[in-house]
């Protein structure tokens, strides 16, 4: 898309987080000069809201760009997972989570060799923050959009209790009371197992609070940060224009300071000319005053002579 065709903030997004990591900034800038000269300041601002995508970020926009059929699979257990969360059924849950680390395992085969066709190595870290983004693709709809759309910024991690939370805590079945040889009731340690098995959980959801409280702490120094960035990259750019405005007025002063230096030139010439002109006529009536002096000395010798 050119800046001439810019339209709207849809159409630029779509242009940033399809261009190459070494372009995002520069293009950004381009997109924001272009909106703020087709008198869009708003657009421009909008646009320069549009954080550069991590390497895990890039490759998986880029991948499901190339080839969005490929997260079929991943979006169709996503549905299942949160209509059998609805009808609160643990068996289908329990049969859904094995089908989640299937399509996730399969759309990393897919994301690997997409990355080894062009040319771009997948560390051990890019496969564990793409294997959390799927995740979280499946358990937040959100992210599935951005995924779908390849507008991801950052690797995703799913923390709630939506789908993808109930299916690795899926639910047990309900203690059933078991009757020994003499007649006596397991219930009692059926009940200390589900207790401990409570307690568990109660200690996992403490620790997912915390660790949710944390993310959400950073997600607010991220934020800060970025508008810090945005800020300076916002000055950066009106500067830039500045900075090309007063080059043109300088190439334009420069051009015509050469012309006043030929004119200056010109009439220096033509001046010397003048000077040497009238030199040359100083000399000249100097002469003829000199003759016209002499031709009147001999006038009046001569009437001396003949008086």
């Amino acid at each position: 898309m050119s800046e001439d065709s810019l339209v709207n903030l849809d159409d630029a997004l779509d242009e940033l987080y399809g261009c190459a990591p070494s372009e995002f900034v520069s293009r950004r800038r381009e997109l924001m000069r272009s909106a703020r000269a087709a008198g869009s300041p708003e657009l421009a601002v909008d646009i320069s809201r549009a954080r550069k995508p991590t390497q895990v970020a890039w490759l998986l926009n880029q991948w499901i760009r190339r080839s969005p059929t490929d997260l079929d699979p991943l979006f169709t257990v996503a549905d299942e997972l949160r209509e059998a969360q609805r009808r609160s059924s643990a068996e289908l849950l329990r049969e859904l989570s094995i089908r989640r680390r299937e399509v996730v395992q399969t759309a990393l085969d897919h994301l690997r060799s997409f990355a080894t066709e062009i040319g771009t190595g997948m560390t051990a870290t890019v496969e564990r923050e793409a294997v959390q983004t799927l995740r979280a693709a499946i358990g937040d709809e959100q992210v599935a959009e951005l995924l779908r759309r390849g507008r991801l910024v950052t690797a995703m991690e799913y923390s709630g209790f939506g789908p993808a939370g109930l299916v690795a805590l899926a639910d047990s079945a309900p203690p059933v009371e078991r009757v020994t040889a003499e007649g006596s009731s397991d219930a009692g340690d059926d009940e200390n197992s589900t207790a401990a098995r409570e307690s568990e959980i109660d200690a996992a959801r403490a620790l997912l609070d915390r660790y949710s409280a944390e993310v959400r702490s950073a997600t607010v120094e991220l934020d800060s940060t970025q508008r810090s960035v945005d800020d300076a990259e916002r000055t950066a750019a009106d500067l830039e224009d500045r900075v090309a405005r007063m080059r043109a007025e300088l190439a334009r002063a420069e051009q015509e300071q050469r012309f006043a230096q030929r004119a200056a030139e010109t009439a220096q010439s033509r001046r010397d000319e003048a000077a040497t002109a009238l030199e040359s006529a100083s000399d000249a009536r100097s002469r003829a005053q000199q003759r016209l002096d002499e031709l009147r000395l001999d006038d009046l010798s001569g009437d001396a002579d003949r008086d």
